[in-house]
């Protein structure tokens, strides 16, 4: 940017200012027309069209078979506390909140809530214990606004090229982050050593040295190696509601916080924000928000406990 503004400089103000001004902007990304049932709609039209993708298709409910009634992994009950949340868990929450991130539709960034004092800090854990105790949350904390975030790959015309991506309101994420704290730290013990994904500090080193270790063992036997990968795709928008209580009930945890987490994911709205257009709210049916902290843990969980009651078949 020196350089372009120096190479403008002894042309005079009036030639510079329009580089100056460019780069001050920032980057827009372009729109393109997306199209809808082999139509193509106006680019005015590009959120509505994304919404009824991703209301109607991405994460459109599918009629399953019920699930079947499976009795619990563990005998002993999950110990999650269950009272209330107390002064330290919502400190230490607020002082954990990524700093400098996108809000939601309430349009508080997590670095104003991080600035409350004693008495509003006070006040929002009553709040959020009342939450906790009634097992409900505000219908307004439900709804995301989804931006869509083109994938760099496939058609760019197309509306399943575009990733969705939730941004909550951060008084949800921060009551969501409380709850996960909590499971995290009674239901971690029982994940499998194993698994690596959905899991904090459990990075791809570790299984690729596995690998790596049964590869060159089996190599020197000359015996015949087989490998199996699973790619999930769109993990996180595919998984249902009923299919995850199922699971979590299945590690024999507290009722409570059954309905607790089968509320938050009941009946969500979302809009698309794309431009200056705004659609009519829709409902997703399935899948989990992307940037709450809780769907990582749920996720872990889901997989981990699927994939144990799946060996003991």
């Amino acid at each position: 940017m020196k350089e372009e503004l120096r190479s403008h400089a002894t042309q005079g103000l009036a030639e510079s200012w329009p580089v100056l001004k460019r780069r001050r902007a920032g980057y827009k990304p372009r729109q393109t027309k997306l199209v809808q049932n082999e139509v193509t709609r106006p680019v005015q039209e590009r959120a509505k069209v994304l919404a009824d993708h991703y209301a109607n298709k991405q994460w459109a409910s599918k009629s399953t078979p019920a699930l079947p009634q499976r009795p619990v992994i563990f005998e002993q009950q999950a110990p999650i506390i269950t009272t209330d949340f107390t002064r330290l868990e919502i400190d230490s929450c607020i002082g954990e909140a990524t700093k400098g991130k996108a809000s939601g539709p309430d349009e508080i960034p997590a670095d104003l809530i991080a600035l409350i004092d004693d008495s509003n800090r006070d006040d929002l854990l009553s709040l959020y214990n009342k939450c906790w105790q009634t097992a409900t949350i505000p219908e307004d904390w439900k709804e995301a606004c989804v931006v869509a975030i083109y994938k760099n790959k496939g058609h760019p015309e197309l509306p399943k090229s575009y990733r969705p991506i939730s941004l909550l309101n951060s008084l949800y994420k921060l009551y969501a982050r409380l709850i996960q704290k909590r499971l995290a730290n009674a239901l971690e013990p029982r994940v499998r050593n194993r698994q690596h994904g959905f899991r904090r500090n459990h990075s791809t080193s570790d299984p690729i040295h596995t690998l790596r270790r049964l590869m060159e063992l089996f190599e020197a036997t000359r015996e015949p190696f087989y490998l199996l990968f699973i790619d999930w795709q769109m993990a996180f928008g595919k998984i249902t509601r009923e299919g995850l209580i199922c699971s979590l009930r299945k590690m024999h945890m507290p009722e409570h916080v059954l309905l607790v987490i089968g509320n938050m994911y009941q009946h969500t709205p979302f809009r698309v924000r794309d431009s200056d257009n705004v659609p009519q709210k829709e409902i997703q049916s399935t899948g989990m928000a992307r940037l709450s902290s809780i769907p990582l843990s749920l996720c872990s969980f889901y997989v981990g406990f699927d994939a144990r009651c799946r060996s003991l078949v």
